[in-house]
């Protein structure tokens, strides 16, 4: 994976694949240029890994994904879809899983 400079063009697609809460990283990043990003190809990746201040968000394709090249990437709190749990497991096999909850805000 290499480090890129995000674009709402290049990214808009997985934008609709975030959820509020933590795992909003790609949004942050996007919207504030606060962060880093790293991706397997540009302008078109099938995979993508954000991250602002420790929190990483990792999107796409699982096999697309080597484990070797994400482990030294990622020094924090890494949210990623279930399909992606067999290379977080390949990558980090001693990780820990913490469980999120997020309140959703409801209109006052």
């Amino acid at each position: 994976m290499r480090k890129v400079v995000l674009e709402h063009a290049a990214v808009a697609r997985w934008l609709e694949r975030e959820t509020p809460g933590p795992e909003s990283v790609l949004g942050h990043v996007l919207t504030t240029g606060h962060g880093r990003a790293w991706a397997d190809r540009w302008p078109e990746p099938s995979v993508l890994l954000t991250e602002t201040g420790g929190n990483y968000l990792l999107l796409g394709e699982p096999e697309a994904v080597d484990p070797e090249e994400l482990r030294p990437l990622v020094r924090g709190f890494l949210a990623a879809p279930p399909e992606l749990a067999p290379v977080l497991a390949a990558a980090f096999p001693d990780r820990v899983v913490w469980d999120r909850v997020v309140w959703p805000r409801t209109a006052a």
